[in-house]
């Protein structure tokens, strides 16, 4: 589980790797406020196959969270990048 340091939000993040990589981006949609955009990213056929490894793994998708989570082979890091925003309404039952 993520301690409080990584729940803060960054400003900016930079990720490099020598190996392949995926990432997974959420952000809010710059045409709709009460929109979301959520990329699925890889560098190469290897970093597919890493994407695709993680979201079929309960317990990578449950290392996702934040604003980009980045798969690599040593496994998953999450980071929250900016403000946290928030779309649509749970009315309570």
């Amino acid at each position: 589980m993520p301690d409080e340091a990584d729940r803060a939000a960054d400003a900016q993040s930079t990720v490099t790797a020598s190996g392949p990589m995926a990432a997974a981006v959420g952000f809010q949609s710059p045409f709709n406020d009460q929109r979301s955009v959520i990329a699925l990213l890889a560098d190469s056929p290897r970093g597919y196959q890493l994407l695709n490894d993680a979201m079929n793994d309960s317990g990578k998708r449950a290392a996702m969270f934040g604003s980009v989570a980045v798969i690599r082979e040593s496994g998953v890091h999450s980071l929250r990048v900016g403000d946290i925003y928030y779309v649509g309404h749970l009315p309570w039952v």
